[in-house]
């Protein structure tokens, strides 16, 4: 009985200290841009994270703290100059096939964002991502590039669960999905999910796609998602189920997780810049990437 209270509050005491160093800035503006929680373009020519720092031949780590990142090796996430949505850099992630293993990290090149503190929140995200043809050819082994995931109550004995939301890839088509659980507890293992999907055609590969998400989590009802590509409105589900009813809420990630372990090819390559997130009282032009004037805003 005593080892098992004290297991329950060194669990208590750590995700107390991880959400307490890995939540929300205080909303800032940045140019003609309002109420921003999170923002990188990767000028400073890095990243720094609460797990370690990546640096490259442009620059420092002076950007905004990350919440981890999972690379496979040390040519899965580099900051380079070609191509860039905005300014001079963006981020590039590589996965390659011969080094794909049994970990879970083996399967990644992943830079994650900080959490949300809670789990019922409104929420802007709004980035670009660039698939090179040579690197983001049609593959019949699916892909993850976007996801937001939960972060489980592990005091109440919850293990980690798929993600929440996502953007993947399979066969040369680009997909989006999302999902709930108004459980206090998901059990270990459940994979039953009600799965809210929604296909986005054929990839258009080597150009920027410009994504804008604004969702309101609510596991038990009263969600809402609404998603752009380009301008377009792709997704709009309205009074649904998203989330999942933990303590706290999701964090994103970007870049690759090929969750089979395998691949058509030997490698696959991604970018991504002008990463944005705002908070319930934000605006699409608040996190849609690119200047003033060079916005893809709503067509509808």
């Amino acid at each position: 009985m005593r080892s098992t209270m004290v297991i329950t509050a060194i669990a208590l005491f750590i995700t107390s200290a991880i959400v307490l160093a890995l939540s929300e800035s205080e909303p800032f503006s940045s140019g003609d841009r309002n109420n921003l929680i999170f923002e990188d373009g990767f000028e400073s020519g890095g990243w720094h994270t609460t797990k370690g720092a990546v640096l490259t031949e442009f620059g420092n780590t002076d950007g905004p703290l990350w919440y981890m990142s999972q690379m496979q090796g040390e040519y899965s996430g580099q900051v380079v100059d070609q191509p860039a949505r905005i300014g001079e850099h963006a981020v590039r992630f590589e996965w390659r096939r011969e080094n794909s293993g049994e970990s879970n990290t083996s399967k990644k090149a992943h830079l994650w964002a900080p959490m949300t503190p809670e789990p019922s929140v409104e929420r802007w995200w709004g980035f670009s991502m660039y698939i090179p043809s040579d690197g983001g050819q049609a593959d019949s082994k699916g892909e993850i590039l976007v996801q937001w995931h939960g972060v489980p109550d592990f005091d109440l004995g919850e293990g980690y669960r798929n993600p929440i939301m996502t953007i993947g890839r399979r066969d040369g088509n680009l997909v989006t999905s999302f999902k709930y659980d108004e459980r206090r507890v998901t059990p270990d293992g459940f994979r039953d999910w009600d799965y809210t999907t929604t296909p986005l055609g054929p990839t258009p590969c080597d150009r920027w796609i410009d994504f804008v998400f604004h969702v309101q989590w609510g596991p038990t009802g009263g969600g809402f998602v609404e998603v752009w590509m380009d301008g377009e409105k792709v997704v709009d589900e309205q009074d649904v189920k998203v989330g999942f009813n933990d303590a706290t809420g999701p964090y994103l990630g970007f870049g690759i997780y090929k969750w089979p372990g395998d691949s058509d090819h030997e490698r696959r390559v991604v970018y991504f810049d002008e990463i944005r997130k705002g908070n319930e009282n934000a605006t699409f032009e608040d996190v849609a990437p690119g200047q003033p004037g060079d916005r893809r805003l709503p067509n509808d």
